[in-house]
């Protein structure tokens, strides 16, 4: 039996515990429909905010609630049918439907589907079972969505998908669930997130996102000078060495010398980047890397599209890059095609894609 909740609202929460102390709030606005969100996160429900971002991507908009105390985290937990952070609700009220990620303490590892939107949820519970994940609808009311306030069903349609995953299955997807800082991702982390954003993808294709209202639009160009190189080797430190814990050696090879480097810049301050390399008949594209505060613009979009007009002009038709498994969507969005199974570099699983029907190996690392 779940105990119940310390507090019935979030005002009656914010008079006892304070932001920035006992919990942050984790936002990514977007103009796409959608908005995937993790109402229980950090040390409430452990890995729901990790997988939550990852869904999200650069296609979504993304809210995480995220309790950060030493201990006792329970208490910040306020049930999805009274979840009123006045944030989240500004967030869903603008989205079309919401997508939440929880954690359950349910035996064994399971994930169970829920909401009011009986297409979207039979859409992803079908695409999780296909591809070998126990995924249902559970018995317990509390776990099936259902009630018109609760936040998944807060987007404008009314209707919205609630995906509980086990506290087994969690454990699957990382290596220490409850490490609250270095734990690595797992192979099971990356298929989930992949299985649920191609579904996403299945039901409702989008045309790719644009910078929103009243944002600054990036500037383009090859890194030809020392500083600009800087500036882009400065971006891939914080995006694979900060964020993914890829060590220096991998991230930083004899390729660089050799390479293309494109540069984007948003008001003068690095916003993306990434490098071309020519070989075999192939370009070759790696690094791909948007800074996170620039994420949710469709900058990856823009800088994909000129790595591949300046390979065309270059004379370089065929292209072939190493894409993280949970990005193999945003990289078919632009004509790839995965070949082959799922390997790992820099201890991160990735798959070989191609704009041609060759599969030969290629040396890049995204």
């Amino acid at each position: 039996m779940t105990a119940p909740d310390r507090y019935a609202c979030f005002a009656e929460l914010c008079r006892h515990e304070q932001e920035g102390t006992d919990f942050v709030i984790l936002t990514k606005a977007s103009a796409a429909s959608l908005l995937v969100m993790a109402p229980h996160g950090g040390g409430i429900e452990p890995g729901t905010v990790d997988l939550a971002h990852a869904i999200a991507g650069d296609d979504h908009a993304f809210y995480a609630f995220k309790g950060i105390k030493a201990s006792g985290n329970a208490a910040l937990h306020i049930t999805s049918n009274r979840f009123d952070e006045p944030r989240a609700l500004r967030m869903a009220r603008r989205a079309e439907w919401v997508l939440t990620i929880h954690g359950c303490r349910e035996p064994g590892a399971v994930i169970f589907v829920g909401g009011r939107d009986g297409n979207r949820r039979q859409a992803i519970g079908r695409a999780l079972q296909e591809t070998g994940f126990d995924a249902r609808e559970s018995e317990r009311p509390g776990l099936r969505g259902i009630n018109p306030n609760n936040i998944c069903n807060r987007g404008y349609s009314g209707r919205g998908v609630q995906l509980e995953l086990s506290d087994g299955l969690r454990r699957q997807m990382f290596d220490h669930l409850r490490r609250r800082t270095g734990r690595r991702k797992t192979e099971v982390f990356y298929r989930f997130v992949s299985v649920v954003r191609d579904a996403l993808a299945a039901m409702s294709p989008r045309p790719l996102p644009t910078a929103a209202p009243g944002a600054q639009a990036a500037s383009w160009r090859i890194a030809s000078d020392p500083r600009d190189r800087l500036k882009a080797l400065a971006i891939r430190a914080i995006v694979f060495m900060e964020e993914q814990a890829v060590a220096f050696a991998e991230e930083f090879d004899a390729g660089d010398d050799e390479a293309l480097h494109l540069l984007g810049e948003i008001a003068g301050e690095p916003a993306a980047c990434g490098r071309l390399r020519f070989d075999d008949g192939w370009a070759k594209l790696e690094r791909i890397a948007v800074r996170r505060v620039y994420r949710g613009r469709g900058l990856a979009h823009r800088l994909i599209d000129r790595m591949l007009a300046e390979a065309a002009r270059r004379g370089y038709p065929r292209c072939r890059l190493h894409a993280q498994a949970h990005l193999v969507d945003l990289y078919r969005r632009h004509g790839f095609i995965p070949c082959g199974d799922v390997f790992y570099e820099a201890g991160i699983p990735h798959r070989l894609m191609t704009r041609d029907k060759a599969t030969q190996g290629a040396q890049s690392r995204i």
